[in-house]
């Protein structure tokens, strides 16, 4: 492009940012490729507008090249980790039964409302709700706006504290979560079991204890170079 060579790295290296399947994988090349030499034009051009020495683009451009230098970086570091031994997976497996082996299904039913309507009276009728039913008739009658969802959740996908709530107090509970502008109002129609192997449960721990050695080793890395350094 005017000199310029657009690379098969540099085409590879766009293949697989975008994730083609193998079978779209001509006609992606293909236009891949023509983005390439349309981007190339186009920064030619902004080149020639002395564009690239704007204060902005200058400064992105250090901004971008620090974060990829120091991902790099943190990968080099993550790439000398050792991968979780099956003794540390049965063992995390043992330690959280109720993620794995004696692992819930909780069937919820979510009323989501507007934060600005639970009132005090609202809140003493959640409170004396005998059921989600009850409570329901209780919007109704005062004649706000709801949404009903009925959902299904493992326990691993719950907040461990919530997950004690909803197995302490079962059906008796009606639990509000607060976002900003709209509440949650969650209810505990089921509950059944549903445990896993640890045969089945291996990946999922794997991956997260390779996280967490990631984020200590980073944060070991991190409190090292900031020893060494004067700031």
């Amino acid at each position: 492009v005017n000199g310029h060579e657009i690379t098969v790295l540099q085409l590879n290296d766009e293949i697989k940012r975008a994730g083609i399947r193998a079978d779209q994988y001509e006609n992606a090349r293909q236009q891949l490729l023509e983005s390439l030499i349309v981007r190339q034009l186009i920064v030619e051009e902004a080149t020639r507008n002395k564009l690239d020495r704007t204060p902005d683009v200058m400064q992105a451009r250090e901004r971008a090249m620090a974060q990829i230098t120091a991902q790099a970086y943190l990968q080099e570091v993550a790439s000398k980790m050792i991968k979780p031994a099956d003794s540390e997976i049965n063992e995390y497996f043992q330690k959280h039964p109720h993620y794995f082996s004696e692992r819930k299904q909780f069937d919820l039913v979510m009323l989501r409302l507007v934060s600005k309507e639970i009132d005090e009276e609202l809140k003493r009728l959640i409170n004396n709700a005998k059921s989600v039913n009850d409570l329901i008739g209780s919007l109704d009658m005062k004649n706000l706006s709801y949404t009903c969802n009925v959902i299904s959740r493992n326990a691993s996908d719950l907040p461990v504290d919530m997950v004690k709530l909803l197995q302490d107090k079962g059906q008796d509970l009606i639990i509000v979560v607060n976002e900003q502008e709209q509440s949650l109002l969650i209810s505990v129609n089921a509950i059944r079991d549903n445990p896993i192997s640890l045969k089945v449960a291996m990946p999922e721990i794997e991956r997260y204890l390779i996280n967490q050695k990631y984020k200590q080793a980073t944060e070991a890395e991190i409190s090292r170079l900031r020893s060494l350094a004067k700031i």
